[in-house]
């Protein structure tokens, strides 16, 4: 399924290719749960969002979809020849023709271990993901004894099932049995879109490895991840046999993916997920009010934020995220031996879920949802020690207040943080210790 993986805290190119291997099983599920128990490709299948309801079938726009053509007679003994008839469906169902054949490569487990350990080691993973770690437990995200490194290199063990490389333009699938099932064919449908999307529109330039800009990455993944998950939902209605959508029903429900999945911590797990349900959403309204030409057209101008998928008609009218800035000389304020480790945007996807962990869901997302702009650092110290600075900015007064009424519930469970005013909105302020607190808040004080 995917393309790309986007963290909330950070989603630099150091882990494009190794996450973009995952398939998120939860979306999995729900998008053959669309495809099982939904309409014909004549209508809208609808796919259960992670934090936002789905709409009801009164609100859910009908959608249309290209008839589905048989698939050319492939032997199973030819598996090669399988994923070419995919191919060919994926297109006419999709309306793009292809430019360049793609090559598909069936890989078993221990060579996609190895891929993907080769990306991940190669790209300098550890070091980032060491820093988002410190941000996490930090903010109270995430607890216990295991790394990061070690919750991604299982939730990556665990789930996948195929991806699409742009580098190499070469589509891989990954067989764990004897031949190609439902899930195989599932995955290769999504994974074939992602190769004519990439050939029609160009991913690389939607900026999806930016570093420092994953939530603006998040919302451009949103369409891409959307637009091969209704596409594979649809071929899969046209193509694949009640067996073959238990058998994708068992893979997504398997105990040892889905608890892979839910150990990672909730700022992780809810950005990996939000491009397939959330995308999924927002694809299918696209779709329906202007067919794949209006899907099509969003690649000139992809979502800029999470807050724009979330809020579709955001997005219809343009509203772009407040540029937000952390203070230039801020580590020089801290004192000798202080450096910027890292910055990002968390976005009002990964307010809404920091937020969760001291308010009710539905509270948290109301608190989030006047969401403006925000800038998250890691400063990094001696000896050690580090601090932490979230900025954010706000549609307007009484969003800054809910923002900051949530939050309060939060910071008031963290052993050395607190709440200020910036020139924007509130801040987050969190230090290793009291000491670097108390130096924090002065040099952070505006």
């Amino acid at each position: 399924m995917p393309i790309t993986r986007v963290r909330a805290a950070r989603r630099p190119g150091a882990v494009a290719r190794a996450l973009a291997a995952v398939i998120v099983v939860s979306a999995l599920a729900s998008a053959v749960a669309a495809c099982g128990s939904g309409p014909s490709p004549s209508g809208a299948p609808t796919a259960a969002p992670t934090s936002t309801a789905a709409p009801s079938a009164a609100e859910t726009p009908a959608t249309t979809a290209p008839p589905a053509s048989p698939s050319p007679d492939a032997s199973p003994e030819d598996p090669v020849g399988v994923l070419k008839a995919i191919a060919d469906d994926v297109a006419a169902l999709r309306g793009l023709a292809w430019k360049t054949p793609v090559d598909p490569r069936i890989i078993d487990e221990p060579e996609l271990r190895r891929l993907l350990e080769q990306d991940f080691e190669a790209s300098g993973t550890s070091v980032d993901l060491a820093d988002i770690e410190t941000l996490y437990r930090g903010l109270g995200a995430m607890s216990g004894d295991r790394t990061l490194e070690d919750l991604y290199l299982d939730a990556l063990g665990s789930q996948v099932l195929g991806f699409y490389r742009d580098d190499d333009r070469t589509l891989y699938i990954v067989r764990r049995s004897g031949g190609l099932g439902g899930v195989e064919k599932y995955t290769a449908a999504h994974e074939l879109t992602h190769a004519l999307q990439d050939q029609h529109f160009g991913i690389a330039t939607l900026g999806l490895e930016t570093p420092g800009q994953s939530d603006r990455a998040l919302g451009a993944l949103s369409l891409v991840e959307g637009d091969a998950s209704l596409a594979g939902v649809y071929w899969s209605q046209g193509h694949l046999s009640l067996a073959d959508l238990g058998e994708i029903i068992r893979a997504a429900s398997e105990p040892a993916a889905q608890g892979a999945l839910d150990a990672l911590p909730p700022l992780a797990r809810e950005s990996l997920t939000f491009p397939y349900l959330q995308g999924l959403e927002f694809v299918m309204r696209l779709q329906a009010a202007g067919g794949w030409d209006a899907v099509d057209a969003a690649y000139a101008k992809p979502p800029a934020s999470s807050e724009q998928v979330l809020h579709p008609e955001k997005y219809a009218a343009g509203e772009e995220p407040v540029a937000v800035e952390l203070p230039a000389d801020l580590a020089t304020r801290l004192g000798a031996g202080w450096d910027l480790a890292y910055e990002d945007t968390l976005g009002e996807l990964g307010l809404r879920t920091w937020l969760a962990q001291g308010n009710a869901a539905d509270a948290a997302n109301a608190a989030a949802a006047g969401w403006g702009g925000d800038r998250v650092g890691l400063y990094r110290g001696p000896e050690g020690a580090w601090a932490i600075v979230l900025r954010t900015a706000w549609d307007d007064a009484a969003g800054a207040g809910r923002f900051t009424e949530a939050a309060r519930r939060v910071v008031e469970t963290l052993p050395h943080a607190t709440i200020a005013t910036g020139a924007e909105g509130p801040m987050i302020l969190a230090g290793s210790d009291a000491s670097g607190l108390a130096k924090l808040k002065r040099a952070a004080g505006e």
